[in-house]
This record gives structure tokens, C-alpha cells and sequence, in this order.
């Protein structure tokens, strides 16, 4: 059986949007999972482009580019999973969400569960997951207040080390056989790998 980690932050939209295939391979596989909390990266703001700066123009449209292309695939993320884009938020307040996901995985709950109703709460249902009171609904808060109240914080700090020592800083993010994924777009090729590696590997 092989182990594969599985780092999401609860409040980010691709989230959402991944949840389904990682259940597919969750339910195909049958790995041994192991779930991290993905905190929000601090990530500076890039300033615009100078006046005088002789690629303006072109950095310009590739932002333009960029910025056209992130909304249209939002636009059919939203459509596929039957929502409306224009009430659908690209991220949201997770705090809690995000502990009470850590303190699943450590206590050996059942985490696949909570982060489908989390993600559901905050996204589909349009609901807050900020707070302990939020997410109280969603799992036994009587262990999770002690976490959360605790060792929660320096535990996410020393998710986020882990996470970092693979070059993980985004999610939605898995490492299947020592090798580091970001992003949807790999699940050929994590399930090629978790599959005995049969065949070509899928490009």
C-alpha cells in the first residue's frame, strides 16, 4: 500500500475543485493517506510595471492574458460543479476549518468527510468556516477546543516546514512516492505511479 500526503487549504476554491478526483484516487488506490493544513501563503504583491520600463506593454498583456484565462477557467470550474460564478468566492476565511482538518489527521479522524462538508459549507452553501463556532456543526468540538486552543497553531507551523522541505507552498498539493505535486492537472500521472507504474507514463 502506498502513502500519499495530501495538503489543501480549505478556504481556496481549487480546493473544491480537486476534491473529486482525490476521492477517485482516495477510492481507487486505497493509499495511506496523510493529510496536511495548508495555511494561506504570504505572497508580496507584484507592483505594475513602471512608465518607463520598455516591457511594460508586453508584461501588461501577459497579465492581461493571465488574468482572462484564470477567469474562464473559473467560469467552467463553476459551471461543472453547477454554481454560480458571480456568488462564488475564490477564497475565503478557513482559520478554523484548517485546524479542525490538522486535528483530524493527527487524531486519526475521519478527514475525507470533514473537508468534503467544509468545502461544501463554504462554497456550495455559502457558509462561514472561520470560526470554532462555524465549523462546530461538522465535528466533535470537545478534543478539537483543546487543539485549537493549544498546540494548534505551532502544529500548522510545523505542517507548513514539512510542507516547504518538499517545495510545497500552494495547494491543492500531494507527494505520491517522494515526488511533490501541485495543482489538479497530475492526477494521470500520481495515479500511473500509485498504480505500479504500468505501461508509458501518461505525459
Amino acid at each position: 500500500m502506498s502513502d500519499v500526503t495530501i495538503a489543501m487549504n480549505l478556504g481556496n476554491f481549487a480546493s473544491l475543485v480537486a476534491l473529486a478526483p482525490t476521492r477517485a484516487m482516495i477510492e481507487e488506490f486505497e493509499p495511506t493517506c496523510h493529510w496536511r493544513a495548508l495555511r494561506p501563503a504570504n505572497r508580496p504583491v507584484t507592483p505594475p510595471p513602471s512608465a518607463d520600463d520598455p516591457l511594460a506593454e508586453y508584461k501588461a498583456r501577459r497579465k492581461r492574458t493571465r488574468d482572462a484565462w484564470a477567469q474562464a477557467e473559473f467560469q467552467r470550474d463553476c459551471d461543472r460543479l453547477g454554481l454560480d460564478a458571480r456568488q462564488t468566492p475564490l477564497n475565503v476565511d478557513a482559520t478554523a476549518a484548517n485546524l479542525a482538518m490538522q486535528y483530524l489527521a493527527d487524531t486519526g479522524g475521519d478527514v475525507l468527510s470533514f473537508v468534503t462538508a467544509a468545502l461544501n459549507r463554504a462554497f456550495v452553501e455559502r457558509l462561514p468556516i472561520a470560526t470554532m463556532e462555524d465549523v462546530a456543526s461538522l465535528i466533535d468540538p470537545d478534543g478539537f477546543a483543546e487543539f485549537a486552543e493549544g498546540p494548534g497553531e505551532v502544529r500548522l507551523e510545523e505542517v507548513e516546514n514539512e510542507l516547504a522541505e518538499a517545495m510545497i507552498y500552494a495547494g491543492p498539493a500531494y507527494i505520491v512516492e517522494g515526488e511533490s505535486f501541485i495543482g489538479r492537472q497530475h492526477f494521470p500521472l500520481m495515479g500511473w505511479l500509485l498504480g505500479g507504474q504500468q505501461g508509458t507514463p501518461p505525459v
